[in-house]
């Protein structure tokens, strides 16, 4: 595609230049009896003269030129749809994963992960919450879509009491071989 992409990106450098440089030097006629571009008289009195294959030949080269960088734009474009949902238990902070995005939740709570569509083939993703040491996983199924959001039911989690680190209540004095 991409070799597909340059080709057409040459051809319309090369028309468009071509063009330009036909229009300039005033090359192609339609009237072939008198080898002169066409005059045209407008209603309103003006009058000018057309050289209108050199200048099909420019608008077609910008076309070529153009549009393969307005596509590569255009596929790069994802839709993005959000998983939503909440969690309550007893084991804070919770991560929540899903794909390529995820959202850490310090207390009970809501969530939102925006994240780009599957490709065809491809009807769920794997939500994982990472709570404790623990592991807990959801399943956001596409075929509960609605108005671009999948909601998830609120998520228990209960790992029990967890050995948080807590530093002590002071610290001992510095030793003298380390004062400046």
């Amino acid at each position: 595609m991409l070799a597909l992409s340059l080709l057409s990106s040459l051809a319309g450098l090369v028309m468009t230049a071509g063009g330009i440089w036909l229009i300039y030097r005033e090359k192609i006629y339609i009237d072939r009896e008198t080898l002169k571009e066409i005059e045209l008289e407008l209603p309103f009195g003006m009058k000018f003269k057309t050289n209108i294959p050199a200048l099909f030949l420019f608008v077609i080269g910008l076309v070529l030129l153009f549009y393969p960088i307005y596509s590569a734009r255009r596929a790069q474009e994802v839709e993005q749809i959000e998983i939503a949902g909440s969690v309550d238990g007893d084991s804070f902070p919770v991560e929540v994963q899903a794909v390529v995005t995820s959202d850490n939740l310090h207390q009970p709570g809501r969530f939102a992960l925006v994240v780009p569509r599957l490709a065809e083939g491809n009807r769920a993703y794997k939500v994982v919450y990472l709570a404790g040491g623990s592991v807990f996983e959801e399943i956001a199924d596409l075929d509960h879509l609605r108005n671009g959001k999948i909601p998830l039911p609120t998520k228990q989690i209960q790992v029990g009491e967890v050995v948080r680190y807590r530093p002590p209540d002071s610290l001992a004095p510095v030793p003298d071989e380390f004062k400046r």
